[in-house]
């Protein structure tokens, strides 16, 4: 649906600069005609801090439940005995702001699902990050400014519960990550 909009805009001459937040979105409008800026996304306080409070949520995924691919997922996960707390909800004030802050800090493991395959999710890697929960993602395409293996974990799907279970054990090496990111 944003590529529509996008195209009938930019037939129209609008917008006239665009920048995009994952060099996967400018090439996918390259190759349409569309031109863009990438620009990284930023982080800034609204995302999170350390509270340097008791890590006691072992998986965290934190986004729309409505996505039928997303839920398989989940769900596979808890088939592999994965202790996974699931959240989401655009209209739920406690996930936004100090509570998801605190929620977030609570994670020791931040899952990330996309909605579609390989798609960058930038801000879910974010918001983990800033709170210094450990992300876990399914491949993405062009992940950039993040490094796989420096700033999150990346592994296929099938092999994610296995990565999981390794970093809850491996409590210095998901340290490490963590403040890297």
């Amino acid at each position: 649906t944003n590529h529509r909009v996008l195209r009938i805009l930019h037939r129209a001459g609008i917008p006239d600069v665009l920048v995009l937040s994952s060099r996967g979105r400018q090439e996918f409008l390259a190759e349409r005609g569309i031109a863009g800026h990438f620009v990284p996304l930023g982080c800034d306080p609204s995302m999170g801090r350390d509270l340097r409070i008791p890590r006691d949520i072992d998986v965290l995924f934190l986004g729309g439940l409505d996505v039928p691919r997303r839920n398989r997922l989940l769900a596979s996960l808890r088939k592999q005995n994965v202790n996974l707390s699931v959240a989401g909800s655009w209209s739920d004030p406690s996930l936004w702001g100090e509570g998801r802050t605190r929620l977030l800090n609570r994670t020791k493991i931040l899952v990330n699902f996309a909605r579609t395959p390989s798609e960058f999710s930038g801000y879910r890697l974010s918001l983990g990050m800033a709170n210094r929960a450990l992300v876990v993602s399914e491949p993405i395409y062009r992940p950039e400014p993040f490094l796989p293996g420096t700033h999150f974990v990346m592994v296929p799907a099938e092999e994610m519960a296995a990565s999981i279970r390794h970093y809850l054990q491996a409590e210095d090496e998901r340290r490490l990550m963590t403040d890297t990111a």
